[in-house]
């Protein structure tokens, strides 16, 4: 799990059904749009759902303590949830681009993507391949 330094405190972040479900609901049904989201915001706008998705992250690793501790999994006290309150009070924007790197490393399950040169990252059009095929094989270019 990744964490992030909040008002002092070592916070988990986990990206679970939950914590995408809440996500999802930020976005306007699609978790994949949060890139979008942010980039069409506005600075305090972005502040505000960045708040939200932490929020949504780190309660998605305490229910998951908490239900390992009701099923004995783990020991421990459960934990309550947080509130985006608690992250618009405790969080220091200054380190921002930070807090929105470990996000997007969170929810890409703690993984750097990096593309090899030599990929090609253009997905291919099976349609068109089909009409194309179709049309040389009328024109006898097969």
């Amino acid at each position: 799990m990744n964490t992030i330094n909040v008002g002092g405190h070592e916070i988990e972040l986990y990206f679970n059904m939950k914590a995408m479900n809440d996500i999802a609901d930020l976005c306007g049904g699609d978790v994949s749009k949060l890139g979008e989201k942010f980039a069409e915001l506005e600075e305090m706008q972005v502040c505000s759902l960045l708040c939200k998705v932490l929020c949504a992250l780190a309660n998605g690793a305490v229910v998951k303590k908490n239900c390992d501790i009701s099923l004995g999994l783990s020991t421990g006290e459960k934990m309550q949830e947080f509130t985006p309150d608690f992250f618009e009070i405790n969080l220091d924007f200054s380190k921002s681009t930070e807090l929105v790197e470990t996000l997007f490393t969170t929810i890409n399950g703690g993984g750097q993507y990096t593309i090899p040169d030599n990929v090609q990252t253009v997905e291919k059009d099976i349609d068109l391949e089909e009409i194309e095929a179709e049309k040389a094989e009328k024109e006898g270019n097969f």
